[in-house]
C-alpha cells in the first residue's frame, strides 16, 4: 500500500468525431438531416471512502498504485460507445445525446463509474437552398453548408447519489453555451474615465469599433423532465446578439466591454427562464486606426472619424 493518498482523478476519450445522417422524417421521407460532433468523455472511478461505506464498489487506487487494471473501462471502449449510443438511440440535441451517453455507463458499469463527464462540441451544417427541378427554390434536400466559426457545446455531467437508495438514483447537470461568436460594431462604443497612473498610455476614447470572439455558457438547475434545449439556445443567442448590437437604426451606446457584457448575461437570464445562471468570456479585439499620415494621406471620413484600420488579436483584452 502506498503512503500517498491518490488525488482527484479521471480517464477517458477526447475528439471523438462522429457524423450521424438522418434519412427522412415523418413528413418528407427523402429529407436528410446531419449533425457532427466532438465528444470528449472522462470517467471518475469510486473512492477508497466510498468503497469502505459498500463493499460492492470498486475504487481507483489499486489501477494507479498497484497496476491492477481489472476495473479499466478502457478509452477504446469509451470511443465505441459514443457510435453504439449514436445508433441505437433518436436525440434532438447535443445535451440529451450527452444525457443518454451518461445514463449508458451508469447502467453498464454501476459499481465502477461513480461519475461521468461528457463535453460535446457541434460543427453547425446549414441546409442550403436552391431550384428545384420545376424551377421552383426551395430547401435542398441532402446538401449542406458548414457555419463556422462559432460551434454550439454542452457539457453534461451525470453521477451516483450514494447512500440514499438501492440502486442509487442519479444526479444530471448541463451547462451549455457556444464558442467564437464573432460580433463586431463600428459605432456606439467608447471607453473613457478609466483610473490613470505612470503607466498608462490608452487614450480615452467616445467612438471607437467594438468587436469580440464571444464564449457563453449558461447553466440549467436540475430539473426532472426534458428542456427544449434548441429553442433555449436561439433564445440566448437572440438575446446576446441583439443586446450587443442595439436597436438596428440607432444601435446601443456601449460605455466599456464590462457594461456591455453585464447587460448582455441579463437578457440572457430573462429571455431564457429555464437558465438559472450565465457565464460571458468576451476578448476586446482591438481595431487600431492606421496612420496615414507618413504617406500624405488623412484616416478620416466625411464624419471626421477613422476608417482604415489594423485589427490584432494578441494582445487583447480579456473581460468575463
Amino acid at each position: 500500500m502506498s503512503q500517498f493518498q491518490l488525488g482527484l482523478n479521471s480517464y477517458g476519450k477526447d475528439r471523438v468525431r462522429l457524423v450521424k445522417v438522418t434519412r427522412g422524417d415523418k413528413n418528407d421521407r427523402n429529407m436528410h438531416y446531419v449533425e457532427q460532433l466532438s465528444v470528449k468523455i472522462l470517467l471518475e472511478n469510486f473512492s477508497a471512502e466510498d468503497v469502505a461505506a459498500d463493499s460492492r464498489l470498486r475504487c481507483a487506487e489499486p489501477v494507479y498504485q498497484n497496476g491492477d487494471n481489472s476495473i479499466v473501462i478502457a478509452t477504446d471502449t469509451c470511443k465505441n460507445t459514443v457510435y453504439c449510443v449514436a445508433s441505437t438511440n433518436e436525440f434532438g440535441s447535443i445535451e440529451e445525446f450527452g444525457i443518454l451517453i451518461g445514463k449508458h455507463f451508469m447502467k453498464e458499469y454501476p459499481t465502477i463509474v461513480k461519475s461521468i463527464n461528457i463535453e460535446i462540441l457541434q460543427d453547425v451544417w446549414q441546409r442550403l437552398e436552391g431550384k428545384d427541378s420545376s424551377g421552383r427554390v426551395a430547401p435542398h434536400k441532402h446538401a449542406f453548408q458548414r457555419v463556422g466559426p462559432c460551434k454550439p457545446y454542452t457539457v453534461v455531467t451525470v453521477s451516483q447519489q450514494l447512500g440514499k437508495s438501492s440502486p442509487p438514483p442519479l444526479s444530471v447537470s448541463v451547462k451549455s453555451g457556444l464558442r467564437s461568436l464573432e460580433l463586431l460594431k463600428t459605432a456606439q462604443s467608447g471607453f473613457s474615465g478609466f483610473y490613470r497612473d505612470r503607466y498608462t498610455s490608452l487614450g480615452e476614447s467616445a467612438d471607437r469599433l467594438l468587436g469580440t470572439s464571444l464564449s457563453a455558457e449558461w447553466t440549467f438547475p436540475p430539473s426532472p423532465k426534458a428542456l427544449p434545449y434548441l429553442a433555449i439556445r436561439k433564445a440566448a443567442v437572440q438575446a446576446l446578439v441583439n443586446t450587443f448590437c442595439g436597436p438596428s437604426d440607432r444601435g446601443e451606446f456601449s460605455p466599456s466591454v464590462q457594461q456591455t457584457l453585464y447587460k448582455m448575461g441579463e437578457a440572457v437570464l430573462t429571455a431564457c427562464p429555464a437558465v438559472s445562471a450565465v457565464r460571458l468570456l468576451m476578448p476586446n479585439i482591438h481595431n487600431i486606426p492606421f496612420p496615414l499620415d507618413p504617406y500624405g494621406l488623412t484616416n478620416a471620413d466625411r464624419t471626421g472619424s477613422p476608417f482604415i484600420f489594423f485589427p490584432i488579436d494578441e494582445p487583447h483584452g480579456s473581460i468575463q
